[in-house]
């Protein structure tokens, strides 16, 4: 029932936004979002709701992590050869830079801005405009000209599989978690950027839908008025707060599981290029956009995952697949259980195992897997090694597959040879010059660059605030002069005739 009222809740909010309508009856949809007539060709349970705007209702969800690397686990089931009797290690950072990161993506799968969120009392522009220290300086340019991947001041740019950059919101809190500010402000960016979409078509009048989490920012007043304001609603509904692991988008194995595989890998990386270098072996605040770069971009910004999330978590279409996960299905009614049990084996299957996220095949048990389960006791591990003495490396697709792998290998051999030139190399970029990168970096960015009030970068962004640099300081002048002048003025009040004017004094009260 806590599942079916979430669903419901869905439904209604979808229904009451003007992003869907009611089918007549009750309809069968494939994992294509295809209407089927026969049941057995369907995928989860019947669909009540048409989305015909799915662009416009978006799903969201924060994830956060550190620079060190103490607590990252294997990467999708990656095995280390050691020494027998050898404990397998590996140099992480040790340097702990809290930060969270918040996708937002709509129902078509598609990512359409991301926030992030770094520890501290207030947003350093050097956090968000990162440093690469092996990045070397374009001589004679500005800034901008130093931005974007790849260069000095990298950014984070996030790009679509279209080519489209997606929108990057940077906030800062003392915990780096979200709080009720930043959730405004995210949803807020989505209506300034035109991202949500309000008005009345042939369809009626629409406003922007959003499926959260039940967080307690969720629940912040400034975020509650926002969106209850006419000219910038959302019509927002609470998911199930506590089985956000199951029903969540960014949580399922294909978002957030790849996220955190890839972030490790990007970590590592960094870590090694430092080694290698001569430095220290730890991850600063100012290179959390170079490691997240990667780490984003190929889990979040996967459509074809992000899809197939969708799918298996009832979302879109609103399939209400999760009613079917084993752990969900063991709560319902005796008469559904023997309901639903007939239908999935009309389809060929006997549980929704598809729903949650697959093993990784390095950590399955083959002997116990696929046809292996068919050999009696015993017999499957010979059966293993029978076949793979047995192997036929002649074939077409045997030969692409050791092909394959001894690319893989080759690619990654020369990417660590290359790595280890650099190192050797005497005209490489000595460890000091690269400390001193940093700090350069530093002042640059604080001095020069961004300081923006919502927090959104971009190559646009970057010119339109070295304008707005010499805008601030004059801005910045006049609010000293008037601070001087009502401290002139309060002195003069208080003395009355007593009050002897200064040179000083002359000056401000005629200069303001």
């Amino acid at each position: 029932d806590y599942f079916v009222k979430m669903y419901n809740q869905f439904d209604n909010a979808v229904i009451q936004s003007g992003n869907g309508k009611r089918f007549e009856r009750p309809v069968h949809m494939d994992r294509n979002g295809r209407i089927v007539e026969d049941e057995k060709d369907g995928y989860g349970r019947p669909v009540q709701v048409d989305v015909f705007r799915p662009e416009n209702v978006f799903v969201m969800d924060e994830c956060g992590d550190n620079t060190h690397g103490k607590d990252d686990g294997n990467r999708a089931g990656e095995k280390k050869v050691v020494p027998r009797g050898a404990i397998p290690a590996e140099v992480v950072s040790t340097k702990n830079s809290h930060f969270s990161i918040l996708p937002v993506s709509n129902l078509l799968a598609e990512t359409v801005l991301v926030t992030v969120i770094f520890k501290g009392e207030r947003l350093s522009p050097a956090w968000a405009l990162g440093c690469d220290v092996f990045a070397e300086w374009v001589e004679g340019s500005e800034v901008v000209d130093n931005f974007g991947p790849g260069k000095r001041f990298p950014g984070l740019s996030l790009f679509d599989s279209n080519g489209k950059e997606i929108p990057v919101l940077f906030a800062a809190t003392p915990s780096a978690s979200m709080v009720g500010t930043i959730l405004r402000d995210t949803f807020a960016a989505l209506n300034r950027l035109g991202i949500a979409r309000r008005g009345t078509d042939e369809r009626g009048t629409f406003y922007p839908c959003a499926f959260i989490d039940g967080h307690p920012s969720r629940v912040d007043c400034d975020f509650l008025e926002y969106v209850n304001l006419a000219e910038s609603r959302f019509c927002v509904v609470l998911g199930a707060p506590d089985a956000t692991n199951y029903w969540q988008h960014h949580d399922s194995s294909e978002m957030n599981g790849g996220y955190k595989s890839e972030l490790a890998q990007a970590k590592s990386d960094l870590i090694l290029r430092k080694r290698l270098a001569c430095m220290p072996a730890e991850i600063e605040q100012v290179e959390i956009v170079i490691i997240a770069r990667p780490a984003i971009q190929n889990s979040y910004l996967v459509k074809e995952n992000a899809v197939k999330s969708l799918l298996h978590r009832g979302l879109h279409p609103l399939n209400r697949a999760l009613l079917d996960h084993p752990d969900i299905f063991a709560t319902a009614s005796e008469a559904e259980q023997k309901e639903r049990t007939a239908v999935r084996q009309s389809r060929g299957i006997e549980s929704r195992s598809d729903v949650h996220g697959m093993v990784a095949p390095a950590q399955q048990d083959l002997l116990s897997l696929g046809s292996a389960s068919l050999l009696p006791s015993g017999q499957a591990a010979a059966a293993v090694a029978s076949a793979a003495e047995s192997l036929n490396l002649t074939g077409r697709t045997s030969r692409d597959i050791m092909s394959l792998l001894q690319s893989n290998a080759s690619r990654t051999q020369a990417r660590q040879e290359q790595l280890a030139a650099d190192a050797a190399n005497p005209n490489s970029t000595s460890p000091e010059e690269l400390q001193r990168r940093y700090s350069e970096a530093t002042r640059l960015t604080t001095g020069r660059v961004f300081r923006q009030g919502d927090w959104i970068l971009g190559r646009k962004a970057a010119r339109a605030q070295l304008e707005a640099d010499k805008v601030s300081k004059k801005e910045s002048k006049l609010r000293q002069l008037a601070t001087n002048d009502r401290d002139v003025k309060k002195r003069m009040a208080k003395l009355g005739n007593k009050y002897k004017p200064t040179v000083s004094d002359l000056k401000v009260l005629v200069g303001f």
